[in-house]
């Protein structure tokens, strides 16, 4: 069962990603199970708990602690979960790239927010794409 976990502060955001897996779990018969925490705090403490997750999806933007932050940290625990950095600025998603001093920079570009189909493709090439393991991805959702 692939094991996925959503950190944001917004609740709106939590709860569009849910709904989105669910359809694409009840679409795809897929076995993923998932994880919403609203601070990458609680997130670090389940890791440190000895939880393992195949994919992160990190806001970059939160309070107390930042996802950008939050991924060098979990990174002393788990050197091959795929972190996807949520971010609605093309600035961050640049500065990501130089602040996590990337070898294989990957950007994947959803240009409208969370819709059904973008998310949908993004989940499966995801899951499917064995050439990313231990990687990051930079997801820039520009609102248009």
């Amino acid at each position: 069962m692939i094991q996925i976990a959503f950190c944001d502060d917004d609740q709106t955001v939590l709860a569009q990603l849910s709904a989105l897996l669910e359809k694409y779990r009840a679409q795809r018969c897929v076995q993923i199970q998932c994880t919403a925490f609203h601070s990458p705090l609680d997130l670090l403490a389940e890791i440190e708990k000895g939880t393992r997750y195949d994919i992160l999806f990190l806001d970059v933007i939160m309070p107390a602690e930042n996802g950008i932050t939050a991924a060098k940290e979990i990174r002393q625990y788990d050197n091959v979960v795929k972190i996807i950095f949520l971010t609605s600025s093309a600035a961050f998603a640049d500065y990501i790239t130089v602040e996590m001093n990337f070898n294989n920079k990957v950007f994947v570009v959803v240009r409208t927010a969370f819709t059904h189909e973008n998310i949908f493709k993004l989940f499966t090439w995801i899951l499917l794409d064995n050439l990313l393991q231990g990687g990051f991805i930079i997801v820039k959702l520009l609102l248009l």
